[in-house]
């Protein structure tokens, strides 16, 4: 089956190689289980619509991307998509089966190539609640069309399949699709491991609070620090890593010297992808309170590892967190009631065993690969059998 993921804009690059990471995962599980799945990527350039040059990356193909293309008159509009299809088609053969959008604002782009290649695609909105909102408002006519036009539109969660109810899109096009996490890049790790990760990072005697996000303000780290100045009182050997980088970086550093927790709360910057294993090997739990997730694919990272997860409600981790058996879900944004519940859960005894067991089970490569090729096959066989 040849598989080709839009992408546009939404794939990790060299500059930021964390970037949307989940669908680079999700293409290389199934090349890997020999479909031949391939990732249309795109750099921005004004005035794309006169040539495109495409470079070949592994999976990925990079075109010139059109800037401000819904502004552009129908007329170029449609120069544009002919040249896209044009391009991969002719230069590259490409001949897809499906295609596979991630994002909205790639809902166009696939439903243009679709219907050149008349294959069917599909919409999977990785946005957030109010980021799908926000994108939608600002370009209703054409996402709108193309999702409603789609297949099929999936979500990561549960929760926010409700935003696509009152877009008119019907019923039987919209389903749940859990994104895939890797289970065998994290790991249990064995007592002498951790012992020996633990000491090489200057933990020993400590209770280590992990954290993984972009530092931006939906991530909910405001709430975190200001729980742990609440929480360094009833567990003064505490350490707290936030792993990521963003633009709330100085505030939330100015935040942390100003509740006296700058011993405690370490930010730890952008660390590679497979150095993370080592970090989660020294951790205790792992504190998500985001505002909004759509998924949240850390914390489910933080499980595998056999960490319970500590989160707030923000649609994504409801879908993840068994509450009580392998986390907390906290109801409200108040810092007594978050340091409360992580104090609870660093003195609850959990079954690490259970926690990654609860993450393999419903996100694991086989549920997900599986589910998604039944996805691809169906809607193949429903688009020819109405052709």
């Amino acid at each position: 089956m040849n598989v080709l993921h839009v992408a546009a804009g939404k794939y990790p690059t060299e500059g930021n190689p964390v970037a949307c990471i989940f669908v680079k995962k999700l293409v290389e599980m199934q090349r890997s289980r020999g479909l031949d799945s391939r990732v249309l990527d795109a750099a921005e350039y004004m005035l794309a619509y006169f040539n495109h040059d495409v470079q070949v990356r592994e999976e990925r193909l990079i075109i010139r991307s059109q800037k401000g293309l819904g502004k552009l008159p129908s007329l170029l509009q449609e120069r544009y998509f002919d040249s896209v299809f044009s391009t991969l088609q002719n230069r590259y053969s490409l001949r897809p089966d499906i295609i596979h959008c991630h994002f909205s604002n790639n809902a166009p782009l696939g439903k243009e190539l679709s219907s050149r290649f008349d294959c069917p695609y599909l919409v999977t909105l990785h946005e957030n609640h109010w980021w799908f909102e926000d994108l939608i408002v600002k370009d209703p006519n054409r996402c709108m069309e193309a999702l409603v036009a789609s297949d099929m539109v999936t979500r990561p969660n549960s929760i926010d399949i409700i935003d696509l109810y009152k877009w008119e899109i019907p019923y039987e096009k919209i389903m749940y699709l859990q994104n895939y996490v890797d289970e065998k890049t994290f790991r249990i790790p064995s007592e002498i491991e951790r012992a020996k990760v633990r000491s090489e990072k200057g933990v020993n005697n400590k209770k280590v609070i992990i954290n993984i996000a972009s530092l931006h303000k939906k991530k909910g780290h405001e709430l975190l620090i200001n729980s742990i100045a609440i929480l360094k009182k009833q567990i003064p050997e505490l350490k707290v890593w936030i792993i990521g980088e963003g633009p709330e970086e100085n505030s939330l550093r100015h935040l942390s010297n100003q509740l006296g927790v700058q011993e405690i709360v370490g930010f730890l910057g952008r660390i590679d992808n497979h150095k993370i294993q080592s970090y989660l090997s020294c951790g205790d739990l792992f504190a998500f309170p985001s505002i909004a997730e759509s998924f949240g694919i850390s914390q489910v990272e933080g499980m595998l590892t056999g960490l319970p997860v500590v989160a707030t409600r923000n649609f994504g981790s409801e879908d993840i967190v068994l509450d009580g058996h392998n986390g907390f879900i906290v109801s409200s944004r108040d810092p007594k009631e978050y340091a409360d519940c992580l104090l609870e859960a660093l003195t609850k005894t959990w079954d690490q065993y259970f926690i990654r067991q609860s993450a393999v089970e419903r996100f694991g490569s086989d549920i997900v690969y599986d589910k998604l090729l039944k996805l691809y096959e169906s809607l193949i066989e429903n688009h020819y059998q109405d052709a």
